[in-house]
């Protein structure tokens, strides 16, 4: 599998770069690596939402053939920190543009990762329907990936430990979905498991989790 893998390049808000960001892409990065995978981080410096979407997509198309897109970075209910956005017309159109690009550039096995605050959630839906990326699974479904799994979390929390999960899946739809599903039903001995599993320092389940089934992601909380 071929993962490209963006974060900023410097601390934005107190060391949220130097303490979370970064050290947790390369956490990411040494693990799949080990696992046999193709894994490249890119650092993006500030720089305009139309200019650093552009220069994602520039990495993106050269790095072809993308397997994983994973974003270590602030987020929020509509967008996030590279620039991304579906919040107004101008970002839905940008996004929609990324999306047609991107999947030109993946391959059907594409899989996006947001470790990135609230992306799944929305201000208007309890499942995150409208959110952010909920909308990104809408255009990466309109844009040819209809079996395209979108990794988010619905609340600000730790960058790769928040237990509050969700997948944004396109199950096939060519239009995409409404909201998404929680990885397991929350207030259950599963939720309770996975906040454990999370929060183990050498447990590896938090890198491997956007990437698993639910019939895979039930047998490792039994």
């Amino acid at each position: 599998m071929r993962h490209v893998v963006f974060t900023p390049d410097r601390n934005k808000i107190s060391n949220d770069y130097v303490g979370a960001f970064e050290p947790e892409a390369l956490r990411y990065a040494s693990y799949w690596a080990g696992q046999g995978d193709e894994v490249t981080i890119h650092k993006m410096p500030p720089m305009s939402a139309e200019r650093s979407v552009l220069k994602m997509l520039e990495v993106i198309e050269a790095a072809c053939n993308v397997d994983r897109l994973v974003f270590f970075c602030h987020g929020w209910k509509t967008g996030i920190q590279m620039g991304l956005s579906c919040g107004d017309d101008k970002g839905r159109d940008t996004l929609a543009t990324f999306c047609t690009r991107l999947v030109t550039a993946s391959t059907p096995q594409l899989k996006v990762t947001l470790y990135a605050c609230s992306t799944g959630a929305s201000s208007t839906s309890v499942t995150g329907d409208g959110g952010f990326a909920d909308a990104l699974r809408d255009g990466l479904c309109k844009a040819g990936r209809a079996d395209v799994t979108v990794f988010a979390h619905t609340t600000a929390g730790h960058t790769s430990r928040n237990e509050y999960v969700r997948f944004f899946s396109g199950k096939g739809d060519p239009l995409g979905g409404v909201g998404g599903d929680d990885v397991v039903a929350r207030k259950t001995p599963e939720f309770a498991k996975l906040r454990e599993r999370l929060h183990e320092v050498k447990d590896d389940l938090r890198w491997r989790l956007p990437y698993l089934g639910a019939d895979e992601i039930h047998k490792e909380l039994a």
